[in-house]
């Protein structure tokens, strides 16, 4: 278990059980998909998480290609693409508020960081689509939405 700062957050991570986590998933969710907006995600994954979150999930022992879920919302005005999606990893929040922000009993948002270029990432306790090889470890979600152009050669979603 080592300590981690990424932007407010302090986190107590455990890389190891998540790496042994990630080594019995073996692809991500947009080539589980394989539709062309994950495609296009997929693409430009490397692109898409600058410097200091692609150092983070280094640390943490998310690989940048396992993403539990990807999801395109809609092609902006800008003409590039709006994206969410999460990973997950093992370890606990020690500080900081959770990204997710309840509106509700049965809704809420996210209150994330802008890392600029487009991309806003949070930590959160709160879950989904956890892979069972994460077995009961305490999981937490690293929430993004992204803006990326389309460059894929396939016909562009709106």
């Amino acid at each position: 278990m080592t300590q981690a700062v990424f932007a407010r957050w302090n986190l107590t991570l455990d890389a190891e059980s998540t790496r042994r986590a990630f080594s019995r998933i073996d692809i991500g969710s947009s080539e589980s998909c394989g539709c062309t907006p994950c495609l296009n995600f997929a693409a430009q994954r490397q692109s898409t998480f600058p410097e200091p979150v692609r150092s983070f999930m280094t640390s943490a022992g998310i690989p940048i290609d396992r993403e539990a879920e990807i999801y395109h919302n809609c092609r902006l005005e800008s003409g590039l693409h709006s994206y969410g999606g999460w990973f997950h990893f093992v370890g606990k929040l020690t500080s900081g508020a959770d990204a997710f922000v309840a509106l509700d009993e049965t809704t809420g948002t996210f209150d994330l960081h802008d890392f600029g270029s487009g991309l806003q990432v949070g930590i959160s306790t709160k879950t989904a689509l956890v892979n069972t090889a994460f077995d009961s470890h305490n999981i937490l979600q690293l929430e993004f939405a992204a803006e990326i152009p389309w460059t894929i050669d396939a016909e562009e979603v709106t």
